[in-house]
This record gives C-alpha cells, sequence and structure tokens, in this order.
C-alpha cells in the first residue's frame, strides 16, 4: 500500500493549514499564548505525521495501516504542549481552554491527514461555536449561581440599624446573615451569605439609597 500522492498530500497540507488557522484566530483575538500560529503549525505537524506515518507503513509492511496507532502518537505528543499551556498560580488553574484547543487542533489534522474531510470541518465548526458562544452561556450560569458573598458597610454611630433589618426582609434573601460592630466613632456591618448576583446588586442598591454609608467593599468566593 502506498501512501498519498503528491497532489493529494498538498492539498491535505493545505487545509490543515487553513482549519488551524480558523481556530488560532479565535485565541490570537483573546491574546493567549497559543495563538494563531501555534494552532497552524500544531494541524501542520500532526497533518503531517500523519502522511508520513501512512505512507512509511504502507510501504514498508505493505498491507493495512492501523490508523489509531498513528493518532496515538500525535496525542501523546500534543500532550506536552498542551501540558506546557496550562498555568497554576495563586492557587487557580489557567490555560485549560487554550490546551483544549490544542488537543483539537492535533485531532482536526489527524483528520485531514487521513482524508476524513468531514469530520476535520465539523470539528472546526463546532470548535469555533464552543470557543465563541459557550463563555456568553458561562457568565449567564455565573449570574445565576449563589456565590459566598461579603459586604462591609460603614454607617454613623448612632444609625438605624432596624432599617437594616427591614429590606433584607423586604429583599427575600433568606441566605444572607449580617452583624454590627462599633468602630470608633462609627458602626459597622458585615453581611454575608450565599448570593446571586442578582441579590447581591439589589442589597448593595438598598444600601446606597441609605444615604449615610460612608464606605461600602464587597468581596465573592
Amino acid at each position: 500500500m502506498e501512501g498519498p500522492d503528491w497532489l493529494v498530500s498538498i492539498l491535505r497540507l493545505g487545509l490543515s493549514v487553513l482549519l488551524g488557522a480558523l481556530i488560532g484566530i479565535e485565541r490570537e483575538v483573546y491574546g493567549k499564548e497559543a495563538g494563531l500560529k501555534i494552532s497552524v503549525l500544531v494541524a501542520l505537524g500532526a497533518t503531517l505525521f500523519t502522511l508520513a506515518s501512512y505512507s512509511a507503513l504502507g510501504g514498508a509492511g505493505g498491507g493495512n495501516v492501523d490508523p489509531t496507532r498513528i493518532a496515538a502518537q500525535v496525542v501523546t505528543g500534543v500532550g506536552f504542549l498542551g501540558a506546557g499551556a496550562i498555568i497554576q498560580a495563586r492557587g487557580s488553574v489557567f490555560g485549560m481552554t487554550t490546551a483544549a484547543s490544542i488537543w483539537i487542533v492535533a485531532a482536526m489534522g489527524t483528520a485531514v491527514g487521513l482524508g476524513f474531510y468531514r469530520g476535520a470541518l465539523l470539528t472546526v465548526g463546532l470548535g469555533g461555536l464552543v470557543l465563541l458562544g459557550l463563555p456568553h452561556l458561562e457568565r449567564r450560569v455565573v449570574f445565576a449561581r449563589p456565590v459566598l458573598s461579603r459586604i462591609k458597610a460603614r454607617l454613623p454611630a448612632k444609625a438605624d440599624l432596624l432599617s437594616i433589618d427591614e429590606f433584607v426582609r423586604e429583599l427575600r434573601i433568606q441566605e444572607v446573615r449580617w452583624e454590627a460592630s462599633q468602630e470608633g466613632p462609627s458602626t459597622s456591618v458585615l453581611f454575608e451569605g450565599f448570593l446571586r448576583q442578582g441579590q447581591l446588586q439589589a442589597l448593595l442598591e438598598k444600601l446606597r439609597e441609605r444615604g449615610d454609608v460612608s464606605q461600602l467593599s464587597v468581596s465573592r468566593g
């Protein structure tokens, strides 16, 4: 069995560059390290490895080529790139989306090298939809998810604290508790609870409407 001829190889490598660029542009726009150049190079390399392996294994053995062997080697190699894109700092992990996009680009390049054009095109389309569309959905989910929130307000020493209890009940925020303490010539009120973004904004608005809040700070998470 012989590998693809020169014309087919050129077309597959060219298509791989084009599809890799489509994914890489999105990463480039958002200023990620693994942007346009990395995506194109990963796609091109995956396609070339596939074509070369297809040709070598077919020519040497003369039998059927096992595509799983080719894909396995590409996945192993791209894993190191993905690991390099992930950064851990201050207890948080960054770069997971970039690492996943590298993995997808490599898979797409392998598919093109094997001649699975429909799968490659569909993957790029769906991948672009995920990268561009899902962040908006994620923000909506985060907006609706209760998060531990702390609000600290500074009021005059003789502020009416009963009114605070009244508007907390009015907002029907059962998840929040508050306590007041004297800090010199003023009163410090600390609100704490698992609040949705809308509940937090409503509570802040009520505090601002009082007119006697001299200082307001918020922390989430």
